[in-house]
């Protein structure tokens, strides 16, 4: 029996002094995993708190944008513009949704494409065809795409589940034109009023740039210019254009030919343009 109890005491005299020891490692763990976890659930925090901020800002971008292109949409006399390229039915249902309808070619809802009007074919809103497309300001259909198109109300005469689509190129020469599609296509959407028609809104758009220009002539006259461009000219034909107004282009620093980087370009208070 002796031999039993001390066979005991060998074993649980040792044990019993290493529980604590157990114990204070197994919290140190846990502890350990805890602090782990809780570092982990921090940095998917902040992690979120980024992709938030990220989207938020890049909503208020794309909000900025669009308020810009509405109100040079506004300026051509539409009433609205869509945020994206729409169907054919879901255009016409947003321009209804807005007191308004798609564009009429030719105040017709409906046009085989012969026979263009001896002035061209006339776009409500748009102008008539052959306007440079820069002119007008509307966006393209997509950011990273050069062409604009945009559904107009007339259906092509003779073809079913066709309509005449607006269509423009933002780079340099651009035109606006018209073309044929099917009703399975997207595009982007502008509104008229309701009730009015091509010439109206063409005799309201020469109207608003007759003052938008007459208040360039005077703020160029007030800095000292007497004449400007309505449109982009080569240099030959700008150089032509200021000598039957009575003037000449700019010049830098009061010269007729300068080799750049010379002088002037660190000493501004030596540098002037002609006026």
């Amino acid at each position: 029996m002796k031999r039993i109890l001390a066979c005991i005491m060998v074993f649980v005299v040792p044990m019993a002094l290493f529980l604590p020891v157990i114990a204070a490692t197994k919290a140190e763990a846990a502890s350990s995993i805890e602090e782990a976890r809780q570092k982990i659930l921090e940095e998917e925090r902040k992690k979120l708190e980024e992709r938030n901020r990220r989207e938020e800002d890049a909503r208020r971008v794309k909000a900025d944008k669009y308020a810009e292109e509405l109100r040079k949409a506004k300026e051509l006399g539409f009433i609205a513009l869509s945020e994206s390229p729409l169907s054919r039915s879901a255009a016409k249902a947003f321009c209804q949704q807005q007191g308004g309808r798609l564009p009429r070619i030719n105040n017709s809802d409906s046009w085989d494409g012969s026979n263009p009007p001896a002035r061209g074919i006339l776009i409500e809103g748009f102008g008539y065809d052959g306007r440079p497309w820069n002119e007008l300001g509307l966006p393209t259909e997509h950011a990273r795409s050069p062409i604009a198109e945009y559904w107009t109300g007339t259906d092509r005469t003779g073809l079913h589940d066709h309509s005449w689509v607006v269509r423009g190129d933002t780079r340099g020469g651009g035109k606006v034109s018209v073309n044929r599609h099917d009703y399975g296509g997207t595009y982007r959407v502008v509104c008229v009023p309701a009730h009015s028609t091509g010439e109206e809104l063409i005799a309201a758009q020469e109207r608003r740039n007759e003052e938008a220009t007459r208040k360039a002539k005077e703020a160029l006259k007030s800095a000292g210019f007497i004449a400007f461009s309505k449109s982009p000219m080569t240099w030959s034909d700008a150089k032509a254009f200021c000598q039957q107004q009575g003037g000449n282009l700019p010049r830098i620093n009061g010269r007729d030919s300068w080799a750049f980087g010379n002088e002037g370009i660190l000493h501004r208070q030596f540098s002037f343009i002609d006026r």
